[in-house]
């Protein structure tokens, strides 16, 4: 049986909505590579009436979230995460 097509599009549409600018920046979803060992998008489904229906996707976020402004200037300083979330779509 052939995997389903993961929707990267969609994915990356919503993680803009779920961290908004200018408090985050260079959101980025992690995509496996033979370079990094960063899972795929796993389907998650609703389990809740037993219907099994798919509801999203758990992914990794490579994001860096603001901190503050470096000493005497304007320039905002960004602290970088790394986190896995669920993605509903």
């Amino acid at each position: 049986m052939p995997r389903a097509a993961i929707p990267y599009f969609d994915i990356e549409q919503k993680l803009e909505r779920m961290y908004p600018r200018p408090s985050n920046r260079n959101i980025v979803l992690a995509r496996p590579t033979r370079d990094n060992m960063v899972r795929a998008p796993i389907r998650v489904y609703d389990r809740t009436t037993g219907n099994y229906a798919p509801i999203g996707f758990r992914v990794t976020v490579y994001r860096e979230v603001f901190f503050g402004f470096a000493d005497g200037t304007v320039r905002p300083e960004y602290i970088p995460r790394t986190e896995e979330v669920v993605v509903l779509i």
